[in-house]
């Protein structure tokens, strides 16, 4: 018995260990600032098939003895073989997304070298889900982000105290020039006093960081029963906070709203829903400290976190003549424009290129629409972001639809919703998590991301309609 529990314990550290070393080469700064998209995916496959082999050890009998040694193979075979079968709907998946992104490859005459690697990231996502199992990737991916929570806050709250403390660890410089120091489990770039100062995780910028703080939000509060439940949703809630992400924001505040509105329309009775009840009125009155906080702060930390959402809703309300468009002097504000006005109007083509995020979804939607079947093409779609300048295709979901098609966008935008999609909440609350859901990667570019896609395949994974994992 105790050896059973002490090699159950053995096999959650190294899948955390693994989620880790993935998440960490797939988003992180440090990471990035070295590395080569091809080492980083050799590192994270190497690690991913030793944890097979782990997995495989693990079922050797207790008393080693050579004759078990000796059918390792064979028990190899037969658990990859297994894997394969009991995941046949995610092999399917991704079998078909290579299929109809080769074609799409072929038609528009792409090189292969960014498709391989797509390949290879979505593979690697396939497996590593496979091995670790849909409930274990959510509950180690949620005690990961937990941890790196708690020890982003704690750096980025030493750097508002004590800055000369933070300039004592190693400066990274990345690719893009950007400096930051590294503290190991996260990174903190140094501000010029008055500005203020975001929580970028270990990761590249703030907004992929609060797309993996809200993912793991949800996980935690709709597809979890945990004992520090309410601990580990507040301490994700407030690091996302620190980001000062608009996205990460609003998308943070829209799931504790959906959480209160699923806890006390309920079926559940007796103390489940209590807890239930308690848990996210708790999380609904930090929430409202948030805003409280907000509203008070300084004019700096208001714009920092709402300043792009004040500034459109300033268009929208007080829309400018076509001219005072053209001359506005913020250069980053964003009009509410049709794709078809932006084709036909090259200043004002120019204008809205400078606007980033919105260009990346407006200028990839009109790619889709030139070639809904097929797509454009990496290259292609690559090419619009640097010739029109704003230089990322960061909205993800319409890029599987503008690269490679209808096809493709569909089959991965289904399989990502089956994370929320096949559990038995209700059907209000499972259409309105999918607002967050994929509210969490559109500002940031995961299409070639394998930490993501092992969310992606977690959606069609077999073991249970709803996931429920109970901790002590």
């Amino acid at each position: 018995m105790n050896l059973s529990r002490s090699r159950t314990r053995l096999a959650q550290a190294m899948n955390h260990l693994l989620l880790l070393i993935i998440l960490n080469i797939s988003c992180g700064y440090v990471v990035h600032a070295y590395m080569r998209g091809i080492v980083m995916m050799g590192i994270m496959l190497l690690s991913t098939v030793m944890l097979l082999f782990f997995c495989v050890l693990l079922r050797v009998k207790e008393n080693d003895h050579d004759s078990s040694i000796r059918k390792f193979p064979k028990m190899l075979f037969d658990y990859c073989v297994s894997l394969l079968k009991d995941n046949r709907n995610a092999v399917i998946v991704y079998a078909a997304a290579v299929l109809l992104s080769s074609i799409s490859m072929l038609v528009n005459k792409n090189s292969l070298h960014f498709y391989l690697i797509l390949w290879g990231m979505m593979g690697i996502g396939l497996m590593t889900m496979m091995v670790i199992g849909r409930d274990n990737v959510f509950r180690s991916f949620t005690n990961i982000m937990v941890f790196l929570a708690v020890y982003s806050m704690l750096t980025y709250f030493v750097y508002q105290i004590s800055p000369d403390m933070i300039k004592k660890f190693p400066l990274i410089i990345n690719k893009a020039g950007g400096k930051a120091h590294n503290l190991f489990f996260s990174v903190v770039f140094p501000v010029n006093p008055g500005l203020v100062s975001r929580n970028y995780g270990l990761f590249w910028e703030p907004g992929a960081y609060q797309s993996f703080l809200n993912l793991a939000l949800i996980f935690e509060l709709f597809l979890m029963d945990r004992k520090h439940k309410l601990l580990n949703a507040i301490l994700l809630y407030v690091a996302v906070q620190t980001t000062f992400s608009t996205a990460g924001i609003i998308v943070s505040n829209v799931i504790v709203l959906i959480n209160l509105i699923s806890s006390i329309f309920s079926k559940q009775k007796g103390r489940a829903k209590s807890r239930n009840v308690i848990i996210a009125l708790s999380l609904f009155l930090v929430f409202l400290s948030g805003l409280t906080w907000f509203y008070q702060a300084p004019r700096r930390y208001q714009e920092a976190g709402y300043g792009k959402l004040i500034m459109q809703f300033n268009n929208i309300v007080l829309p400018k003549t076509h001219e005072q468009q053209i001359l506005s002097t913020d250069k980053s504000s964003t009009e509410i424009i049709s794709v078809e006005n932006i084709k036909n109007d090259e200043d004002l083509k120019k204008q809205v290129s400078k606007a980033g995020r919105f260009s990346a979804f407006l200028y990839p939607l009109n790619a889709f629409v030139s070639s809904p079947i097929v797509g454009v093409g990496f290259d292609k779609l690559t090419a619009l972001a640097n010739d029109v300048g704003y230089r990322f295709n960061t909205f993800t979901p319409i890029n599987w639809f503008a690269e490679n098609g209808v096809l493709f966008g569909l089959l991965l935008s289904l399989a990502f919703a089956g994370i929320i999609l096949f559990t038995n909440l209700s059907i209000w609350i499972r259409i309105l998590l999918m607002i967050p859901l994929f509210a969490t990667i559109v500002t940031e570019q995961y299409d070639r991301s394998a930490i993501f896609y092992i969310f992606l395949f977690s959606g069609l994974a077999p073991q249970r309609a709803f996931l429920k994992i109970s901790e002590n």
